[in-house]
């Protein structure tokens, strides 16, 4: 069982709990913007701690919009591999992957660059 121990001076808290969702995982949803959406070329680089590579495809960072098929969209493939989507929602779309699953629990680096005058895209 559980065993108390009152500590003197300490704050005891009286009111009313309330249930908190937690999600598994770390994430941050910011809300589209003028900045991010009139990019054409555009460099990102991440570093992760990914805890489950291979499970699913997992987002990292982009613009994704998947009923347009337009903006960006950096992530980690099915297999565990980071990948990147780009689309210019006018149905052009190109999908590409390291094709090299990453390690769990290791820190890792994922740079894209894109650059969109040269037609050129790297994903390291």
């Amino acid at each position: 069982g559980i065993e108390e121990t009152p500590v003197p001076g300490a704050p005891v808290f009286r009111g009313l709990a309330r249930h908190e969702r937690i999600d598994r995982g770390a994430r941050v949803i910011v809300p589209a913007g003028p900045a991010l959406a009139g990019l054409a070329s555009f460099s990102v680089q991440l570093e992760l701690w990914p805890t489950t590579p291979g499970t699913r495809e997992q987002a990292l960072f982009g613009t994704w919009d998947a009923a347009e098929r337009v903006g960006f969209a950096l992530f980690l493939a099915a297999d565990g591999s980071a990948a990147v989507r780009l689309g210019d929602g006018r149905g052009a779309f190109a999908e590409h992957t390291t094709g090299v699953p990453l390690r769990a629990r290791e820190w890792t680096r994922i740079s894209v660059v894109f650059d969109a005058r040269a037609g050129t895209l790297r994903l390291v």
